[in-house]
């Protein structure tokens, strides 16, 4: 499956657990395993951390991902994957989190 935005970026599964987004000479690879969330229902998380440095970009360009294309990423990946849980911090081992669901209910 494979999701192509209107500025030409796109989405595509590149394993069982990662999604790569690519836009041009740039790429990453983000972490998205499965969740429960009921009895019925499963989402996937996305570590939000997995979007901070290109998998793949031109030499002259910085390996960090501004925080606007992270967000941007981000929002692509919900659109993409419908319903997600974005992990946005982990503390001693307790995650901070946030749940989307796509389109917003």
């Amino acid at each position: 499956m494979k999701k192509k935005f209107d500025d030409g970026s796109y989405i595509k599964w590149a394993s069982k657990e990662t999604i790569m987004y690519v836009d041009g000479e740039f790429s990453v690879e983000v972490w998205g395993d499965y969740f429960r969330s009921g009895s019925f229902s499963t989402g996937r998380i996305i570590k939000y951390p997995s979007v901070m440095k290109w998998s793949a970009r031109p030499e002259s360009y910085s390996e960090i991902i501004s925080n606007e294309k992270r967000n941007e990423i981000i929002e692509k990946i919900k659109v993409f994957l419908g319903h997600c849980k974005v992990i946005i911090q982990e503390i001693n081992g307790i995650q901070l989190s946030q749940t989307h669901l796509y389109p917003p209910s």
